[in-house]
């Protein structure tokens, strides 16, 4: 019942998407805006933020499978996407809630592993994949990261490496063969 719901919602291209908000941040960087409302900061841009953030996932996932990744927003409980794939000629739908390690201007103290024991209320969550987008320059180092109370499908980090345009993405946090790729923020 929920995947005949989810295959009617509007489905966007992450490549697409990421293409065109890059060159409208272009524009918004000539204008002198505050920094809540230039980085989508507000209660307003929330949704704009999310689904910047849900683009590179899906596009970094896409690319590192060498799938077409495409996501919709979802207004279920504990569900803020829905990423859906083909395999195996079957379309695949997945429930997605997006997370972040918010930038040191926003909270300076914020932790990673703070975040992650967050996810322990998610107690009837085995389709659940939890993405977070790691928004700040830090050392990540999972081997020190306790993911022991985490239940669900599957745990991933996004974030920029600060070289060029490269991105990381690292996971599955929950599986033995979690491990990182890379990829290119698209140009065009």
């Amino acid at each position: 019942m929920r995947e005949r719901n989810w295959s009617r919602l509007p489905f966007y291209d992450p490549k697409g998407v990421l293409v065109a908000l890059n060159k409208l941040s272009d524009e918004v960087a000539a204008w002198d805006l505050p920094y809540n409302v230039a980085s989508l900061r507000t209660n307003g841009l929330r949704r704009y933020r999310e689904g910047r953030q849900c683009a590179l996932f899906c596009y970094g996932v896409g690319q590192r499978l060498g799938i077409d990744v495409r996501y919709a927003e979802s207004e279920e409980q504990d569900i803020d996407f829905v990423v859906r794939f083909e395999r195996d000629g079957f379309l695949n739908f997945v429930p997605l809630q997006l997370k972040e390690l918010v930038p040191e201007q926003v909270s300076n103290s914020a932790s990673l592993q703070v975040e992650i024991d967050k996810l322990e209320k998610y107690v009837d969550s085995s389709d659940l994949v939890v993405a977070f987008h790691l928004n700040r320059n830090f050392e990540l180092v999972p081997e020190q990261l306790d993911f022991s109370r985490v239940r669900l499908r599957q745990l991933w980090f996004v974030g920029y490496t600060g070289r060029s345009t490269d991105w990381l993405l690292l996971g599955d946090m929950l599986s033995a063969e979690a491990k990182p790729s890379f990829f290119r923020y698209p140009e065009s």
